[in-house]
């Protein structure tokens, strides 16, 4: 494919997955205190549809809650009153991204803000720590921008993130990242802000350009973007 005249070629076969895979029977992340996701066999006529208890097939019902069970991806939807919905909005399969790896800090080591306030234990994802990063790449990659943080270790996979200090973008780091103006912001987070804010979520209005405080979209919104 050609991107800003110059040719790139790709290995289809040689992807690689970043989500966090569900296991339904395994460990699983929770990020809100919410129940595992479970995959539980229909009764149907006195009969459990498992293959493993005798049945000829299976059929299961499901239970999860995406926004703390695991790797979601949300639209302009998760925060407005019109019925906005993910499908349509990923209308793109091959998406030229870049990747990059921050630390988050301590609130004390910035002069970047959040509402409400930031405080210890907070960790934040600065300003700074991804202009370092961002402003060394071909801005033709910033059409979905993958942030991984630090350390980037296994318990991720099954972490109770209520019981770890909350790790979330500041104000300023959000209007940076949206002014490279990304279709996709991707994230190894919970949520792009803090889990505990008095239900302001500030960075999702300023990802998707909707006025602090208010539930309705303008002509101006982000439509097009989503968080994964």
């Amino acid at each position: 494919f050609t991107l800003n005249q110059i040719q790139y070629s790709i290995d289809s076969n040689s992807g690689t997955s970043i989500a966090i895979p569900l296991d339904f029977e395994g460990p699983q992340p929770s990020a809100y205190g919410t129940e595992a996701a479970k995959s539980v066999p229909h009764e149907l006529f006195g009969n459990s549809c498992d293959t493993r208890f005798g049945s000829n097939y299976n059929f299961h019902r499901i239970s999860l809650s995406p926004h703390s069970n695991g790797t979601h991806t949300e639209c302009i939807g998760h925060i407005s009153k019109s019925r906005q919905f993910v499908s349509p909005t990923l209308s793109e399969t091959l998406i030229p991204a870049c990747l990059i790896s921050v630390t988050p800090i301590d609130p004390g080591c910035t002069k970047d803000s959040y509402d409400p306030p930031m405080e210890p234990p907070d960790k934040i994802i600065s300003e700074e720590a991804l202009r370092s990063k961002l402003q060394l790449i071909d801005p033709n990659f910033y059409r979905a921008i993958v942030i991984r943080t630090l350390p980037n270790d296994e318990s991720k996979k099954h972490r109770r993130y209520l019981d770890h200090p909350p790790i979330y973008f500041s104000l300023e780091a959000m209007s940076y990242v949206s002014s490279l103006n990304p279709n996709h912001l991707l994230i190894d987070l919970p949520s792009v802000d803090r889990p505990k804010d008095d239900g302001k979520i500030s960075c999702h209005h300023i990802f998707w350009n909707i006025a602090r405080g208010s539930t309705t979209t303008s002509e101006s919104s982000n439509y097009n973007r989503t968080i994964t």
